[in-house]
């Protein structure tokens, strides 16, 4: 199996746990049509409509984000299966049931393996984009929890302004 393979395996489970989504009414999150949120610096000079605005835009780019770690974790756990996989066939190809072969020897063998090694780089490839995905997921969650704490502020100090507007002669 090569490189193109491993592509197409990997476009087929994608494809069918984003059918198994459909045929349950479900939808990843589409890429949103702006981009990706900064959080400003002079947050509490936002008005409410603005504040709420980039709320929403932090928790659709979320969403989207978080889509591409699920995403990346199927491919990973493909790219992992396929290179156990091969790993397996080489050992078993090259165990010639002597009791002289040795275990560790195969193993290290089969990690030279062009086939095995394509596997395992695909695999490294995989890992890092889910972990870079999953890096800027928590980015936009932290920067979203700022947000919230902000709306939160103002919610609680609102709720004071009109008690002690009410009150006032």
């Amino acid at each position: 199996m090569k490189t193109v393979d491993i592509t197409e395996l990997l476009s087929k489970n994608r494809i069918a746990a984003k059918a198994k989504l459909k045929r349950q009414g479900l939808y990843l999150p589409r890429r949103p049509v702006f981009a990706r949120p900064k959080l400003p610096s002079n947050l509490t000079d936002l008005d409410d409509a603005q504040l709420m605005a980039l709320f929403v835009r932090f928790t659709r780019y979320q969403d989207h984000v978080h889509g591409l770690v699920a995403t990346a974790e199927i491919d990973e756990h493909a790219v992992e299966t396929m290179l156990e996989i091969a790993k397996a066939r080489y050992l078993a190809k090259s165990w010639t049931g002597s009791s002289s072969d040795r275990i560790a020897v195969a193993k290290a063998e089969a990690t030279l393996d062009v086939q095995v090694r394509d596997y395992d780089d695909q695999f490294a490839s995989c890992k890092a984009l889910r972990k870079m995905y999953v890096v800027l997921f928590d980015s936009l969650t932290r920067d979203a929890s700022v947000v919230s704490r902000e709306i939160s502020r103002r919610i609680g100090r609102s709720d004071g302004e009109r008690r002690s507007d009410r009150y006032t002669p």
